[in-house]
């Protein structure tokens, strides 16, 4: 063996350990790449089981926030009765303030102006320190309102981050609400100022005048000591209602609890009443149906009962019962009209359905058609791509048989042959790119025409439905048509029947208009056949004869006569029924128009209650409006005649009320304050609110994003290692070859 062949030998063991190196290189990647696979499906598997704990997390927190809102509302609910409480108890103070100013004003006019001056002001300073405790009762009121906001402040803090934009907008609603009632609070307040000023100003004119009546005022000590008494008693009257006041305050709070109590009892309640309500009308309906087909059943006996009766005496009821049936006729022919339009309606969506599943049938087959057609474009391709590698292998072998022969000849043509095979080997990659994407457009089409599969069961899923509907259709008109059926064989028996009774009754009338005079005649013929038998028994036979020739003849006649009689009967009768079916049209039109009136008259009437309910709505407004001016005189009147009557006992008691005003000024305003940070404190809760709903939605997205990128990871790395382990598994084929060749050459 030459040294140069030893040598290329070498080479090509070199070349087979390197590609061998690839292979486990490559069988490692593939390992590798599984098991990256692998992780990324248990992630995926995590993360879903994590999405579905946090969608069971955000219902149950769902359910938590609807009872957390329902407790708000209740909380809510209870301040506002606490505030109409306070409004009542301040109504009450101050009718009490109006009768003890009353009695005041009774006092006055019996004792001299100067004791009535001294006894105003006393009344005043009584009045304000009344005043003062219904102010401390409201501030009471307000901080235990205050400390259930806070509790509900609290509450809402404790919800979750997860909520929706309808519980966002609810709580914006609510507190927007309690931000008017803090604003009407707010103004209120102010009005307390305003009147605390106009108090005060009262207050320094009568402190100016009380100096010129202060060397008045020590001669009045005895007369002051009565009215005093007196005041002592209203003291303990007003402590009496204020006891009473405190019990009727503490029986309220009880009955709050005891109907947030039957409230809720009250709900359950109303939903298994509501549930027994749904049964109860379900049975009342299934009763009533009953009842009516019952009452149909014994309204047609008794009917059919009463014209059979009538039909001996009288045979205008005839007409009646004709009417009857022929009402009857005509519902049933409504009926089967109506039946007949809802089977064209069902026949109409039947064939719309058929229409729309005829296009889905033929988008569907276009669809097939397409996909076939790319099916063997791609085998097609697939086989011109097959015969070009096969081409180009053989071109190599060729190349490479050359390459060998003259390989020791000429190394430029070596190389040039190396750059064709490198230029070979990278149209081998395009061709098994364009393969590639064959294959991806092949899925697409295989993806689209299962989804045109699902839509096509849908839709045959739908006509399976409509062709249920439309048999249950066909059954209901064939059971209608076969009562209509019955109902014109129940027509025909009761003509029949008629016609029978009219034939009987016929009849009758013959027998009663013929036998009698045949009886007669045969009793005179028995008479004279024993008188005169002997006589002359031909001769009246012969008479006989005549006679009852003669009277067949009258009957005949007479027969005739009612049968004319019967066709003028029978044609009245038909004008009568062509008379009835134009009342019975005439009646249609005006049932129609009558429902057009009721229901123009129920919108009218609606209209009017509707108005009504607005003017009383007004009324009562300008009542309540009428009502609190009316209030308002008053007090400014009364005041006015207090401030007329007033004079100051002392400096000094000016001073500490004076004080006291201040104190109640700082704690309305401390008040106020607390009510703005409590909206403060609102607001950042609603933003905390809004914030946390924005990161709840922003993490969801994220995770959603996260979750569809995972799987086209998992999908592109699946891909990538099918293509790798294509490769792979190209290379070893192409090494099996050179080994192949490597070994025929050796040999």
């Amino acid at each position: 063996m030459e040294p140069r062949h030893r040598q290329r030998i070498h080479d090509l063991e070199d070349i087979v350990a390197s590609k061998n190196a690839e292979l486990e290189s490559a069988a490692s990647e593939v390992k590798s790449r599984e098991n990256t696979i692998t992780a990324l499906e248990r992630k995926i598997s995590s993360m879903r089981s994590s999405i579905e704990e946090a969608q069971e997390q955000f219902r149950e927190q769902q359910v938590l926030n609807q009872g957390a809102w329902a407790k708000a509302e209740d909380l809510d609910k209870t301040r506002q009765k606490l505030l109409e409480k306070n409004i009542e108890l301040i109504g009450r103070v101050y009718d009490l303030a109006q009768e003890v100013k009353l009695l005041n004003g009774r006092l006055a006019t019996q004792s001299e102006p100067e004791n009535s001056m001294v006894h105003s002001l006393e009344v005043e300073c009584h009045d304000l320190k009344a005043q003062m405790a219904v102010l401390t009762q409201t501030n009471s009121m307000l901080s235990s309102a205050n400390a259930e906001l806070q509790k509900t402040v609290e509450s809402l803090k404790k919800l979750s981050k997860k909520l929706k934009d309808e519980d966002i907008a609810k709580l914006e609603t609510s507190l927007a609400n309690s931000v008017s009632k803090c604003d009407g609070l707010e103004n209120s307040i102010e009005s307390l100022k305003e009147s605390y000023e106009t108090e005060m100003l009262s207050l320094q004119n009568s402190h100016n005048s009380s100096d010129d009546l202060t060397k008045q005022v020590s001669g009045l000590q005895s007369d002051c000591a009565r009215l005093r008494e007196t005041i002592a008693l209203l003291q303990q009257q007003k402590t009496e209602m204020d006891v009473k006041i405190s019990v009727s305050s503490k029986e309220f709070d009880r009955l709050m609890d005891k109907n947030t109590l039957l409230c809720s009892e009250l709900a359950n309640a109303q939903s298994a009443q509501v549930s027994l309500l749904s049964k109860y009308e379900k049975e009342q309906l299934k009763h009533r149906e009953t009842e009516e087909k019952f009452l149909k059943a014994d309204h047609e006996k008794t009917i059919l009962e009463e014209d059979n009766q009538q039909l001996l005496n009288d045979s205008g009821l005839l007409k009646e019962d004709h009417d009857a049936l022929k009402t009857k006729h005509q519902d049933v022919n409504h009926a089967y009209h109506l039946l007949q339009i809802e089977l064209k309606n069902l026949d109409e969506e039947y064939r719309m359905r058929n229409e729309a599943l005829a296009s889905c049938r033929k988008t569907l087959q276009d669809k097939e058609l397409e996909i076939q057609d790319s099916k063997r474009m791609h085998h097609e391709s697939v086989a011109m791509h097959e015969l070009q590698i096969q081409q180009k292998d053989q071109e190599l072998r060729m190349l490479q048989l050359s390459l060998d022969e003259t390989i020791e000849l000429d190394k430029n043509t070596f190389e040039q042959t190396a750059l064709e095979v490198r230029d070979l080997q990278s149209i081998v990659d395009e061709q098994r790119s364009m393969n590639n994407l064959n294959d991806s457009r092949f899925r697409r089409k295989q993806e689209e025409f299962e989804n045109l599969q699902i839509a096509l069961q849908d839709a045959e899923e739908l006509l399976v439905v409509k062709d249920t509907e439309l048999k249950d259709g066909y059954t209901e008109l064939q059971e209608m048509s076969n009562k209509f059926a019955n109902t014109q064989k129940e027509i025909m028996l009761l003509t029949e029947q008629i016609k029978d009774l009219k034939a009987a009754w016929k009849e009758k009338d013959d027998l009663q208009v013929t036998h009698l005079p045949f009886r007669f005649h045969l009793r005179i013929y028995m008479l004279t056949k024993q008188q005169t038998l002997q006589q002359s028994e031909r001769d009246t036979l012969r008479t006989n004869i005549d006679t009852l020739q003669f009277e067949l003849g009258e009957a005949r006649a007479h027969g005739s006569g009612l049968e004319d009689e019967l066709t003028g009967a029978r044609q009245a009768n038909q004008t009568l029924v062509e008379e009835k079916a134009e009342l019975i049209s005439k009646s249609d039109d005006q049932t129609d128009v009558i429902q057009k009136l009721v229901s123009e008259k129920t919108k009218i009437k609606r209209q009017m209650e509707d108005d009504v309910a607005a003017a009383s709505q007004m009324l009562q407004k300008l009542t309540d409006e009428k009502d609190a001016l009316i209030r308002q005189s008053t007090g400014n009147h009364h005041k006015a005649q207090e401030l007329h009557q007033q004079s100051a006992d002392d400096r000094r008691k000016v001073e500490d009320l004076a004080l006291e005003k201040e104190e109640l000024i700082r704690q309305l305003e401390d008040n106020a304050a607390a009510v703005r940070k409590l909206d403060n404190e609102k607001r950042k809760v609603e933003q905390q609110l809004v914030v946390n709903a924005t990161t709840a939605l922003q993490t969801v997205q994220k995770l959603t994003e996260e979750k569809e990128a995972l799987a086209r990871q998992c999908t592109d790395d699946c891909l990538k290692a099918q293509t790798d382990a294509a490769e792979s598994l190209r290379k070893i084929q192409d090494l099996d070859n050179e080994r192949a060749k490597l070994v025929q050459q050796l040999r």
